[in-house]
């Protein structure tokens, strides 16, 4: 992963530090032209949703994504978790 010159962001620690906390986040999110993702700027949804959260839409993109492993260990944890839950019913088709 690459490394960033960010600032540090003290953690949220309830009411305490709100104030300062949403200061710095949004000072931070404006800098990297992200502040109109979270007031949900017409301008912001559709571009930067497309530009920063870019996952797979298909089983196949994923197993050919850089991310393959994570994709597959995803998948083995989905299905697990199908199984063990019995949030399944077999019928006939």
């Amino acid at each position: 992963m690459a490394q960033t010159n960010s600032p540090t962001i003290e953690r949220l620690v309830g009411r305490e530090n709100y104030n300062t906390w949403k200061f710095a986040m949004q000072a931070l999110l404006e800098h990297e032209d992200l502040w109109g993702c979270v007031t949900g700027d017409a301008m912001y949804t559709e571009d930067t949703a497309e530009k920063y959260i870019s996952e797979p839409q298909t089983v196949q993109e994923a197993l050919e994504s850089p991310d393959k492993e994570k994709w597959i260990s995803a998948i083995k944890a989905e299905h697990d978790s199908i199984l063990e839950n019995n949030t399944w019913e077999l019928v006939d088709l």
